[in-house]
């Protein structure tokens, strides 16, 4: 903990100021976002806020075995919806899908940010992928889901070659650690 905090000063540097869009959102895209998605499959309208476990269930079996709803907007749709059925729906999304699938059900899991076992396994997992895009995502999912004892695993990616990664991992150093390291 005494070294670490040195090491992520050092990373503050090394990545750069973060961009603060992700940070801001806009309530008004959110509310035209959670219309849209609503109306892009008759299914999601009964998906509930929290998302009901039947709903969630019905959805993710279609996305998988029909691929309606896309699986890319369904994880979406979950993390807006939220609740523990929803991230039990994006663990079963992140086990089977294309690097697009998985990137967008890992940025889900993180956006719910509730902690289970399960989620943990997948982001560990993931953390470790062959695409930059979903170890990126699956750090920021460690962030929000992961404790202390994935900091070492944070900063393994910290050092990763593609930045995108080490921006996550960097940004999920400081939510696990809560350090007032300014972007």
């Amino acid at each position: 903990s005494m070294l670490k905090q040195p090491l992520i000063a050092i990373l503050a540097v090394a990545v750069g100021p973060l961009p603060l869009a992700a940070a801001t959102r806009d309530a008004r895209a959110e509310e035209l976002y959670a219309r849209e998605i609503r109306h892009a499959h008759p299914l999601m309208a009964s998906l509930g806020h929290p998302a009901r476990p039947e709903a969630v269930d019905a959805l993710v079996y279609r996305s998988l075995a029909e691929g309606s709803p896309d699986p890319v907007l369904l994880a979406k749709t979950l993390a807006h919806a939220g609740g523990a059925p929803a991230l039990a729906g994006l663990v079963q999304l992140v086990d089977r899908g294309s690097v697009e699938v998985r990137t967008a059900a890992l940025q889900a899991m993180g956006d719910i940010g509730l902690r289970s076992d399960n989620a943990v396994r997948r982001a560990v997992r993931h953390v470790r992928d062959g695409e930059a895009t979903v170890r990126a995502a699956a750090a920021t999912a460690l962030g929000a889901v992961g404790d202390g004892r994935h900091i070492d695993l944070l900063l393994d990616c910290a050092a990763a070659s593609d930045r995108r990664v080490r921006q996550c991992a960097f940004r999920a150093l400081r939510r696990l650690m809560d350090l007032p390291i300014p972007p």
